[in-house]
């Protein structure tokens, strides 16, 4: 794993997939409203991470292949707004003709459909220059905080990786990478993709295979953690037995009814369906031109109780005979027709029946309760030991 000091790419800091930035909303805003105060690093360094530099050139590096295309003008002078300007509306200009190639495409495909759609009549509003400048200020400032948390994060995950003995092989990388490359000449087929590959970051192999490799880094330190808390074995039988006697009505199987139901907005076909006894209704329904279709219905939970969304023509379902087709059942404007083939009664699972689900959902709740715990500590002690220069501070320093 290349220092952080290098200059070495890192996935996106938006999203942390990994341990060190998992954690919950409410979090990651009081985060946002912490108080940071500028460290006084060397000169050249943005942060350190545990002593270790993040350099401006890595910081400059991880901008210039992680910024947006438009804002690139403003890494090299950040002043240059008329030039980021220039490039948002070329943007939308390429944007707006491929939009109406493919209006044009579909309105001759069926130029009533396009018409009934709006997608021809509806026009879109021109934005001004001044909108466009507030754009690429914004994101400019979005992508200096994204890139010096993207290292940081990139340095924390290290750490991690280091402390649990985690690492990635070269053919792991190989292998992630060759992938990733069929993907995207795959998506560059189509042309509203190339304008979407246009405006993501671009890399070189080496940028990639180092993107690839703290990706998977992060996944092995993540699921390495995760083995350490809960497992299905360790659930006690008590809060097994507890939970599903808590829980009992959810495991709880209604009464259902295997059917077939044939629908018409003919009350004259749907009735004359319903006279036909002999043969069954999917016989009946094809004698007149209507298809009957096969279907099983919940009616009734264990004590009585309607399952959800009971409607009328349910509530006929539910109380009519086996063997018997229906008289038709009129909503709205369409009559249903429907035959009862059989019978499910109701039924309570034993907690026998029910425990081994259980258990694995105790197990899978007591992992993302100690994970969550787990990255709440750990987050405050990677945060105390990050410290962040004037002009790059973000939620992660200390």
């Amino acid at each position: 794993m290349a220092p952080v000091a290098t200059g070495a790419a890192s996935p996106g800091a938006a999203g942390h997939a990994g341990p060190a930035g998992a954690g919950s909303a409410a979090s990651g805003r009081s985060e946002a409203s912490r108080a940071s105060k500028p460290a006084k690093l060397p000169s050249g360094t943005v942060a350190k991470v545990d002593g270790i530099p993040i350099t401006i050139a890595a910081y400059t590096h991880q901008l210039q292949i992680s910024a947006p295309a438009t804002i690139k003008p403003l890494i090299a002078n950040a002043s240059d707004f008329s030039a980021c300007v220039a490039a948002v509306k070329s943007r939308e200009e390429r944007t707006e003709k491929l939009i109406k190639a493919q209006e044009e495409k579909f309105a001759k495909k069926s130029k009533e459909r396009a018409k009934g759609s709006g997608l021809l009549a509806q026009g879109r509003k021109s934005r001004t220059d001044a909108l466009r400048k507030q754009q690429c200020e914004s994101q400019y400032k979005a992508a200096k905080q994204q890139a010096v948390s993207t290292l940081i994060r990139q340095a924390w995950t290290q750490a991690q990786a280091k402390e649990l003995g985690v690492s990635v092989s070269e053919s792991e990388v190989a292998s992630q990478v060759k992938t990733r490359e069929s993907s995207q000449k795959a998506v560059a087929k189509n042309a509203r993709s190339r304008e979407f590959l246009a405006e993501a970051p671009h890399y070189n192999r080496a940028e990639l295979m180092e993107v690839v490799k703290n990706q998977l880094l992060q996944s092995k330190v993540f699921t390495k953690i995760r083995e350490k808390f809960v497992k299905p074995g360790s659930v006690s039988q008590e809060k097994l037995e507890k939970y599903f006697n808590e829980h009992k009505q959810a495991y709880a199987r209604p009464e259902s009814r295997s059917i077939v139901f044939a629908i018409s907005k003919s009350q004259s076909v749907a009735e004359a369906v319903a006279k036909e006894h002999s043969g069954g209704l999917q016989s009946a329904a094809s004698k007149h031109g209507i298809k009957a279709t096969p279907t099983t219905l919940g009616c009734q939970r264990p004590g009585g109780a309607k399952s959800a969304g009971t409607s009328i023509v349910a509530e006929a379902i539910c109380s009519a005979k086996s063997g018997v087709i229906s008289a038709p059942v009129k909503v709205a404007s369409t009559f249903y027709v429907f035959e009862v083939k059989s019978v499910i009664p109701a039924a309570q699972p034993s907690f026998a029946q029910e425990k081994e689900q259980i258990k694995q959902l105790l197990a899978s709740q007591g992992q993302e309760q100690g994970m969550f715990k787990y990255n709440e500590e750990i987050r405050i002690k990677q945060r105390e030991k990050t410290e962040c220069a004037a002009g790059y501070l973000t939620p992660l320093c200390k």
